[in-house]
Formats: structure tokens, sequence, C-alpha cells
């Protein structure tokens, strides 16, 4: 039904985006609140992420509410530890520092001294009183809340005119390429990569998913419901993705055996058969062509009312509805060409998301 010339096509069109270039040493500089990056001092290897967007209230603004586990590894010796947030409140009741279970030594346990904030450098500072020890495993907990966004950054709602005419919203993430530290507290640099366990509250009508597939789910006071996710690749923080809401999917099966899912709104879901189709004939060319197969359980596509572009995240490629939506009856070869083009484009993750800026 679609030629390898056309996917073909589609992807070169795709990659042309890709060429911008910059000169050799561009970043090199200081590692500071001044240059706004993070020392090098500290690496993290591992999140628990919890995300409760709480977006059921009658209209924004809606608050969200979150809890993070950081682990991480000393790389230099050091007695604060430093990491990014924006716009986020952080209880200063809940912060805890401690020697992580998988260390392999035994260094004596930290002790908090004081927390800082600098809103200009995006920079929360954790004092300890006592030297973190090179090679050594720590963990930070955080429980923070926010607002959810209305500029399709971040952590965001979109509204869309549900078919009763009435107003619903989505709920979905857009970190790259410096927005996740407004979602949840993180070292929000490409660099620093790690693994991330990721649970979503939801209310009991709600959808909700994530990079990764569901493993299991609990329940939670109020009748809320929360989706347990299994265990992220290493990967950057801006890859971290969830939407949730009233969303449906079409499947269509890869031929390398895993669903291709995408997913939308009710109503546009008769739209949505073509880009399904696709993109599964896509990422099993894409995996020939490349010789780099798609190693992730699930690919969804989740198909957003008024987001503009698209962002491939791990597991879990974001777009708005307008860039793959198409009728397959009646629509042209150019539209067609168009939707394919754009799939293509998001549909490289598995050589894209494994490379990053060194620091």
């Amino acid at each position: 039904m679609y030629p390898a010339a056309v996917l073909i096509l589609a992807t070169f069109l795709s990659i042309q985006v890709e060429g911008t270039s910059y000169p050799r040493g561009y970043r090199e500089g200081p590692r500071d609140e001044v240059d706004g990056r993070l020392p090098a001092t500290l690496r993290p290897y591992h999140y628990n992420l919890e995300l409760f967007p709480d977006f059921y209230g009658s209209g924004p603004p809606f608050p969200f509410s979150g809890h993070v586990d950081i682990f991480f590894d000393c790389e230099v010796e050091t007695n604060v530890v430093i990491i990014q947030s924006r716009g986020l409140t952080i209880n200063e009741s809940a912060i805890v520092v401690g020697v992580s279970p998988d260390t392999p030594g035994a260094p004596p346990n930290p002790v908090l001294d004081t927390f800082a904030e600098n809103p200009a450098a995006n920079f929360l500072y954790f004092h300890l009183v006592n030297n973190l020890v090179v090679g050594e495993k720590y963990f930070l907990s955080l429980d923070f809340s926010g607002t959810l966004r209305s500029d399709n950054n971040g952590l965001y709602y979109d509204p869309y005119q549900a078919e009763d005419g009435t107003t619903k919203y989505l709920v979905s993430a857009q970190f790259e390429s410096i927005e996740a530290r407004t979602a949840f507290p993180c070292f929000d640099e490409p660099d620093f990569k790690a693994t991330f366990d990721i649970r979503v509250v939801r209310s009991a009508s709600a959808v909700a998913l994530a990079n990764m597939p569901i493993v299991s789910t609990e329940s939670r006071p109020g009748g809320y419901f929360a989706e347990i996710y299994a265990r992220t690749p290493v990967m950057s923080s801006y890859l971290v993705c969830i939407g949730v809401g009233d969303i449906r999917p079409v499947i269509s099966q890869s031929i390398n055996g895993y669903e291709v899912r995408i997913w939308s709104r009710p109503q546009m879901l008769s739209e949505m058969q073509f880009a399904a189709d696709v993109a599964a004939k896509l990422q099993a060319w894409l995996d020939a062509e490349t010789q780099i197969t798609y190693r992730e359980p699930k690919m969804d596509h989740l198909a957003l009312p008024s987001k503009g572009g698209a962002m491939e995240n791990w597991g879990l490629i974001t777009y708005g509805e307008e860039s793959i939506a198409i009728n397959s009856q009646t629509s042209a070869a150019t539209g067609k060409l168009n939707v394919a083009s754009i799939i293509a484009h998001r549909h490289r993750p598995p050589p894209e998301n494994l490379t990053s800026p060194a620091s």
C-alpha cells in the first residue's frame, strides 16, 4: 500500500531537519549557576517518579503534585547536592537525603544542613553537614507541587470541545529541551541520563500513558488509581512523557511483533487509521534499514488537540492532531505523504535517543 520509495523519501525529508550543526566546543566553560549548568560532581542513575495532574475540576488553573526519589553516584567529593527546578514548590519538611541501598561501601549517612533555592539559575541546593564519598551511591527524596501549564510546554493541559459541546482536557508533557525541571526536580541536562520508574495517578474514567507499558495498578484515596509502568531505558530527562485523559487507541500490529497504537480523543479515531498503518510499516522498515531494532515493548503515538509539531519520546511519541489526522479514502496523495513524512521524522527514536551532547 505504501511503496518503499515513499517511506524512504519521507524519512529523507525528515532527517534534513536534524542537519543543524554547532561549532566544536560551543558549550565549553564553567558548570555553575552563572552558566546555568550543573556541576559534574554527582551523576543520577535512577528516578522513582510519581505525578498526579489534578485536572478534574471545573476549569483551569489546574494543580499537580508529585514525589521523586533521585538515586545518584558521587563522582567528586562534595557536601552539596544541586539539582534543577523551576516554578515548583518543594515541601521542605519532607526532604530526605540518604545512602542508597545499592551503594558498594558503607559511607556515613548524609545529614541535611540547609535547603536553598536560586530561581534565576533554576537550582536547588541541599547543603549537607558531612561530605559525600566518591564512588558511593546516595538518594534524594522530595515532595513537590506546581500548576499545569497552558502553553504546550512542561506538564500541560490541552483543552478541546467534546461531542456534547462541553470543554474537556487532556494532559501531556513536552520536556524538550529544559522543561522537565518545571514538572519534577531533576538533573535536567541531556548528558545526565538515568532510568525511570514512573507512576501516574488518574481518575477512574481516565486513561494514563507513559513511556513504558503498565505493569500494575494501585487504588488511591478518593477513587483515584495509580498506574505503575515498567522501567524505562537509560535516557535523558527531556524524554520522560505522560498522557492522561479520555483517549482511545487505533491499533496496528507491527510485523516485528509488538503493537503500534495511535491514541486520540474519541471523535478523532476515524482519522487515525492511516497514521497507525504507516507507523507500523515505518518502524519495521527502519529496524531493517538501520539494523537498530526498536528495543522497547511498545510504541504509542498520542494525538493532542492543539500541540504544535511532534516529539519523539521513548515509547510515547506526541503529535498535534492536525499533523497526523487524515481520511485515507478521500485525502490526496500529497496529504498522505505529509503524514508519512511527519511520522517518519519522529519515528526514529532508537538512534536519536541513544545519543546526546557530551558534558
